[in-house]
C-alpha cells in the first residue's frame, strides 16, 4: 500500500502558502491538514461560505486536498473538554460549527489536542471519562452527518487525561464498557485515536 503524506500548514506560518504548496506538491504530498484559525481570518467559525471555498480552492490548485483539521480550538482557548454545564454546552457548540468548516473544506479528520481544554482537575479519571465519553459521542454523531470525525491525540502533560495511547484506549474500553455509540482505534505513528460513531464505522473501515 503506497503512503499517502500530508503536511500541516503550521509548517509555514508567518510565510505566504502558496510556494509551500507548489512545493508540498512537487515533493510527492497529497493533502495539508489544516490549523482553521490560519487559513479563514478571525475565528474560523464566523467565516463564510465563500471563505471556505476560496481556501479550498487555493489548496485545489496546487493540486492538493485537505485532509481535515487540527488545533481546533485555538480561537476560543477558554472552551473546556471537562468543564461544568455551561462549558460543555459550549464547547458542544463550537465543536459542530468546527465540524460545519471541516465539511466545508471536504476534511474528514478533526484532531482534537489541546491539553489545557482538558485537564481533569479535581475529577477522578472515572469521572473524567464518563463526561469525556458523553461529550465526544454527542459531538461524533454530529461530526457523522457531515461524513467526517474527531479524532483525539495522546499528549504529555499539562494535559492529565489522555496523556498516553495506552491512556487512550483506556478511555475507549470504559466508553465500550459503558455501551456508548462510539468506536476508538490506534492507527496513526502521532498516538491519534480516531473517535467515530458507530454509525460511521464501516465508512472508516472501507476507506482505509
Amino acid at each position: 500500500m503506497t503512503a499517502s503524506i500530508a503536511v500541516s500548514n503550521l509548517s509555514w506560518i508567518g510565510h505566504a502558502e502558496g510556494p509551500y504548496l507548489d512545493l508540498l506538491a512537487s515533493e510527492c504530498a497529497v493533502a495539508v491538514e489544516v490549523v482553521p484559525s490560519l487559513a479563514l481570518d478571525g475565528d474560523p467559525v464566523e467565516s463564510s461560505a465563500e471563505q471556505r471555498r476560496a481556501y479550498r480552492d487555493r489548496i485545489a490548485d496546487a493540486g492538493l486536498r485537505v485532509v481535515g483539521l487540527q488545533s481546533l480550538y485555538f480561537a476560543q482557548p477558554e472552551l473546556e473538554l471537562l468543564g461544568d454545564d455551561n462549558s460543555r454546552s459550549a464547547f458542544v457548540d463550537y465543536s459542530r460549527r468546527v465540524a460545519d468548516v471541516c465539511a466545508d473544506l471536504v476534511g474528514r479528520s478533526m484532531v482534537f489536542g489541546a491539553p489545557n481544554q482538558r485537564r481533569r482537575g479535581e475529577r477522578t479519571m472515572a469521572a473524567a471519562m464518563r463526561q469525556a465519553a458523553e461529550v465526544l459521542n454527542e459531538i461524533g454523531e454530529d461530526a457523522a452527518e457531515r461524513d467526517a470525525y474527531f479524532t483525539i491525540e495522546a499528549l504529555p502533560p499539562p494535559s492529565d487525561a489522555i496523556s498516553s495511547r495506552p491512556s487512550a484506549r483506556l478511555w475507549s474500553s470504559w466508553n465500550s464498557q459503558r455501551r456508548e455509540e462510539c468506536v476508538a482505534t490506534s492507527t496513526r505513528a502521532r498516538m491519534i485515536q480516531p473517535w467515530a460513531c458507530r454509525s460511521q464505522r464501516n465508512r472508516l473501515a472501507t476507506s482505509k
